[in-house]
């Protein structure tokens, strides 16, 4: 608009008409962008557009000097810009229209058909050395550099426009190694919760999974005996997370239908998922509790490798279930663990009826809560939740422990697999 108002200002005739053309031009491209006109879509469409804006280039070049302009190298940035176009041609065309406009204007001049000028100089020319040396010596050098930078500028276009391709491609496949990644993440999470309960087997049991990642490494499950009242109550938590801990815990959930009356007794279910998962777990561990609760003299019996202790919630006590002590799943076999006084161990403990017994995973005691006085949730569940909880159900239990973790750990996604079960001794 500058240029257009300077045009008008100074001089009239043909280089008014060929300014008013570009003016009008320029805003009707705009609006065809604008409104994505199809037309601009077309790649001759170009060609147009590189004829017009060199012929703006060739306007700034002539009021603001000719032939002595400063401005001159602005062809190349305007060729170079058009060598960054899809094909070699357009690069070219750039260099052939330039030279051509540039000639014409200096004939122009060099014949009084138009002034010369500089408006960096503020004042009309009325003459400029324009010969035929120094035409050539211009004409020589535009062409050299305009040659030399749309070669190479196309070249490094090129390669940069090969590369992205490149990287498109393995983009793309990328996104179609995700889209299974996640199809199978999602028969997994679809196989794994086959495997826990679908639902709590009693109304005085209840239980809570929340997987940090699609698929989890807790597993927990309800084992009911044929020939008695007996409940089992199964819960491990593989090292680690995703698709390698679910794999894992799929294996332990074939063991235990495997195990026939190895179930009746916990150390000895504990022993049989050692020696099978041992060495075949990728040292990957696994911490497991299982307690059998009987109903008739309301007392659990049970073993732990390495797990996180249960709660009682006995009136206003809060006792941990921590007299077996056993190392963790897959660590080591079971002669070294009876070698070393490490084996796994029964022991029975009596309960009293309105009593809770809350187990869980260590993802839920681990999780750092936003409160100056607890390290974890741990701290906070056992003195602040726990020793309040004597008069709920086990649902209202779980419900409370959810509630506080997400309210605690300002988060719906934890850092690790979180689950709870609670039992009520009637």
């Amino acid at each position: 608009m500058i240029l257009f108002t300077i045009v008008v200002y100074n001089f009239k005739g043909i280089l008014l008409i060929l300014s008013t053309s570009y003016l009008v031009y320029s805003i009707l491209w705009a609006i065809a962008v604008e409104l994505e006109a199809p037309f601009i879509q077309y790649q001759n469409t170009r060609y147009i557009r590189i004829t017009f804006d060199a012929f703006f280039y060739t306007m700034v070049i002539y009021i603001t000097g000719g032939i002595n302009s400063v401005l001159l190298l602005s062809y190349i940035l305007f060729i170079m810009m058009a060598s960054l176009y899809t094909t070699n041609r357009y690069g070219i065309y750039a260099i052939v229209i330039c030279i051509i406009y540039y000639n014409a204007m200096l004939a122009m001049i060099y014949y009084t058909i138009i002034p010369s000028v500089n408006i960096l100089a503020n004042e009309i020319q009325s003459s400029v050395a324009i010969t035929t040396t120094r035409v050539m010596f211009t004409n020589f050098i535009l062409i050299l550099v305009s040659v030399i930078l749309h070669r190479i500028t196309y070249r490094l276009y090129f390669k940069l426009n090969e590369k992205t391709n490149e990287l498109q491609t393995e983009r793309n496949v990328l996104k179609k190694w995700n889209e299974l990644i996640e199809q199978d993440l999602n028969l997994a999470r679809k196989i794994q919760n086959k495997l826990i309960p679908n639902k709590d087997p009693y109304p005085f049991i209840h239980s809570l999974y929340v997987p940090m990642e699609a698929v989890g490494g807790d597993f927990y499950d309800f084992i009911e005996f044929r020939e008695s009242k007996d409940i089992g109550i199964f819960v491990s938590d593989v090292s680690g997370h995703g698709v390698h801990a679910a794999f894992i815990t799929s294996m332990i959930k074939t063991l235990i239908l495997q195990a026939g009356l190895i179930r009746n007794n916990p150390a000895e279910l504990l022993r049989y998922l050692n020696t099978i998962l041992y060495g075949i777990t990728a040292d990957n561990f696994i911490t497991a509790f299982y307690g059998i609760y009987n109903p008739l003299n309301h007392s659990i019996t049970y073993a732990s490798a390495g797990h996180n202790p249960p709660y009682v919630i006995s009136g206003k006590n809060i006792i941990q279930l921590n007299k077996s002590k056993g190392i963790p799943l897959a660590l080591e076999n079971n002669d070294y663990l009876f070698s070393r006084g490490k084996d796994y161990k029964n022991v029975t403990y009596s309960v009293n009826l309105d009593d809770r017994i809350v187990l869980y995973t260590d993802g839920l005691i681990e999780e750092h809560v936003d409160d100056d006085h607890y390290k974890n949730f741990g701290e906070l569940m056992r003195q602040e939740i726990l020793p309040y909880a004597q008069s709920y159900s086990s649902k209202e239990i779980i419900d409370t422990l959810y509630t506080s973790l997400k309210k605690k750990s300002g988060k719906e996604h934890f850092n690790d697999d979180v689950c709870i079960i609670c039992m009520e001794i009637h």
